[in-house]
């Protein structure tokens, strides 16, 4: 199975990371980030004493995490034309210059301006039932992320409930 690149904004690290699926997600993706994303996923959630962000900080030193910096004319245009602005500008700007077609974002606006620059937004719970469509998480484990995701994600309940039953259609 190839590993395939994705760029990824810190909400999204914070709720892979709270939901237990960093060590999947690493087995089957390459996640970069942009260093402002960094910034606000690890350094600060480590200041806060957030424990995700040192769970973050172990995976970025010893797994397929990569840090890595957009150009200044991209996160331009991205704020020029969606009005996002850090972690999210960066992550798009950093997808659509590198040519890497899906992004994990779960911001609405951020996943609209995904759609407008032609890149594939993918939320943590969609991703979830891709991992477990392939195999690589059990159901039980993917169940167990739902109920994490649900309790520290922006997930509505019908998003929820959709994904549970995502789950065992394989």
């Amino acid at each position: 199975m190839a590993i395939k690149p994705v760029v990824a904004d810190a909400s999204s690290l914070i709720l892979l990371a709270k939901s237990k699926l960093l060590e999947p997600v690493s087995k089957r993706l390459t996640v970069i980030v942009p260093s402002l994303v960094y910034e606000e996923a690890v350094v600060r959630g480590k200041a806060k004493g957030h424990a995700d962000a040192l769970a973050l900080e172990v995976f970025f030193q010893t797994h397929r995490l990569q840090v890595r910096e957009p150009q200044r004319t991209s996160q331009q245009m991205v704020e020029q034309l969606f009005g996002l602005r850090a972690g999210e500008r960066d992550a798009l700007a950093l997808a659509y210059e590198l040519g890497i077609p899906d992004v994990l974002i779960d911001d609405k606006k951020g996943i609209n301006a995904c759609k407008a620059l032609g890149l594939r937004p993918i939320t943590v719970l969609a991703l979830l039932v891709i991992l477990r469509k392939q195999g690589i998480i059990s159901r039980a484990k993917g169940l167990r992320a739902i109920d994490l995701l649900e309790r520290y994600g922006w997930y509505s309940q019908d998003v929820i409930k959709q994904a549970r039953g995502d789950l065992d259609a394989r």
